[in-house]
């Protein structure tokens, strides 16, 4: 095999981890794991991925998807604020309206359908799903705005740990204390002899 170039299997991984954005699932694709644990998946994905051949195939073909404008970073953000600012009043009426019962008038809800083949595809493309309850009546359900908020922040970095800095007064950096098996026995040694 030449120098960088990917087996068969590292190319089905690529492919697969590109289309589905799990590498657990892209090595199970690739190299097939029947009997596998979850963890040993996982491990296992995570080191193949991380090679330096298999990350730069993932590179090049997220940037010949790039290049072919399927979609770009601004699009997502913008389809995913979309998502968030999805209002279910674009797509039904809701009122409330006189009935007539043997108790008299009294008000009750009433929810209909907008016209969905009027609505812009874009409005259109909020919709998730569209069901039939059990009580016979239609069930819209939009986009998942929480999923929306957490791939937006993802993208845009505002989940990243903020990093602090922990120094004395004059700006010199205290050493944090590090925790292993061996103090903690220590610590616990302690505990027991002041009991």
């Amino acid at each position: 095999m030449a120098e960088g170039k990917l087996t068969i299997k590292q190319e089905k991984f690529c492919n697969k981890y590109l289309e589905c954005g799990n590498a657990s699932e892209a090595y199970c694709f690739a190299y097939g794991c029947k009997g596998w644990s979850d963890e040993s998946v996982n491990v296992a994905a995570s080191k193949l991925l991380k090679t330096a051949k298999v990350s730069l195939r993932v590179k090049q073909l997220q940037a010949q998807l790039a290049e072919k404008e399927l979609i770009t970073k601004e699009e997502l953000i913008r389809l995913n604020v979309s998502i968030i600012n999805a209002d279910v009043l674009d797509f039904v009426d809701a009122d409330m309206v006189d009935m007539k019962t043997e108790y008299g008038v009294r008000q009750v809800a009433s929810i209909s359908f907008q016209d969905l083949k009027s609505l812009p595809p874009e409005k259109r493309r909020l919709i998730q799903s569209i069901k039939i309850d059990r009580s016979g009546s239609p069930v819209v359900e939009l986009m998942d705005k929480s999923k929306a908020i957490e791939t937006i922040n993802r993208m845009l970095g505002y989940n990243a740990p903020e990093k602090t800095a922990n120094t004395d007064t004059k700006g010199n950096d205290i050493s944090q204390p590090t925790f292993n098996t061996d103090r903690f026995f220590q610590l616990m040694q302690t505990i027991r002899g002041n009991d």
